[in-house]
């Protein structure tokens, strides 16, 4: 039988975001990019692969301008390059949103896209707003995520959100969408 104290532990050490030792060489994982479904704000491989050390930096700077969907966006922050796309912060009016746009041979996954846009509004899933061939258009969360809320020690904060991300992917998996990457990083925090 497990304890309340067993969840603790292992819910403390699944939230531990204390650097950990990693082979010196990432290992390689071969994907079919017909049939993989992507993780969500993420998009399915079209192209080839880069590795993820050779991923470009952002091209676009905080303060100019991005065209997605027609619609032209103000850069507020740069959230990062990774091998799909590059991610910022960006307003229209007073509103924010999280963009991402796909780098070359990439594109999002219109068939997962779709499938997120169900549960818009539906709890604990960011809302994918609207997409196109190569941006994603979501909510934009402010509070940061998980591996940067400093939860080390709180066991109720991360039971609160191990129960909400349990909530989220089921609710993903209902729509018959499987995410590949849950990991603190990824756990977007509403209110921190």
């Amino acid at each position: 039988m497990v304890d309340r104290k067993d969840i603790e532990n292992i819910l403390k050490e699944a939230f531990d975001t204390t650097p950990q030792k990693t082979a010196a060489a990432p290992q390689k994982t071969a994907t079919a990019p017909g049939k993989t479904i992507a993780a969500p704000g993420q998009s399915q491989l079209s192209g080839p692969a880069t590795p993820p050390h050779a991923a470009p930096q952002p091209t676009h700077a905080v303060g100019g301008q991005i065209t997605a969907g027609g619609k032209t966006y103000t850069v507020e922050q740069v959230l990062g390059s990774g091998t799909e796309g590059e991610l910022y912060v960006v307003s229209s009016g007073k509103k924010r949103f999280a963009l991402k746009l796909c780098h070359q041979g990439y594109k999002p996954n219109d068939k997962v896209l779709r499938k997120l846009r169900n549960l818009k509004g539906k709890g604990y899933v960011v809302d994918t707003l609207e997409w196109g061939d190569d941006y994603e258009l979501m909510e934009y969360i402010p509070g940061g995520s998980a591996a940067e809320a400093g939860l080390k020690g709180n066991a109720q904060a991360i039971l609160t959100i191990v129960t909400k991300v349990a909530m989220a992917l089921d609710r993903m998996h209902r729509e018959g969408v499987l995410h590949k990457d849950v990991k603190p990083a990824n756990i977007l925090i509403t209110n921190p």
